[in-house]
């Protein structure tokens, strides 16, 4: 079973991206997002160690798992893993989150982790 998710990572110009594939991460993945970004948050402008920090936010302490995790690389309409959530593209390029039929400015997205957590 699991709760399979993925983020397609934008570094650079163009239709590619990294895959990241969590087999258990969906049920958390709007709160994983908005909290790996604002880690990020010093490094947005240098899009391969925003990536990374991105990244290593969501794996956080697993990073030495056999399994739960998988990244590869591919294009941005072609996800090679299951999904079974809402599609999120994260754009070092041009400082957006794609998340399902929505787009925001980085900011706007941790923003509305902020927003949750007042009203909640």
């Amino acid at each position: 079973m699991g709760a399979r998710t993925t983020w397609a990572i934008k570094t650079e110009e163009g239709d590619a991206v990294t895959w990241l594939y969590s087999h258990w991460g969906g049920d958390n993945k709007l709160a994983d997002t908005q909290h790996a970004l604002a880690e990020a948050q010093p490094r947005w402008e240098d899009t391969s160690y925003g990536a990374r920090i991105f990244i290593s936010q969501i794996i956080g302490h697993q990073w030495d798992s056999e399994t739960g995790f998988g990244i590869t690389t591919g294009t941005a309409d072609s996800c090679p893993f299951e999904e079974s959530y809402d599609a999120v593209t994260i754009d070092f390029t041009t400082k957006l989150v794609s998340y399902g039929p929505f787009v925001f400015t980085f900011s706007e997205f941790i923003a509305l982790g902020a927003l949750a957590s007042e009203a909640g």
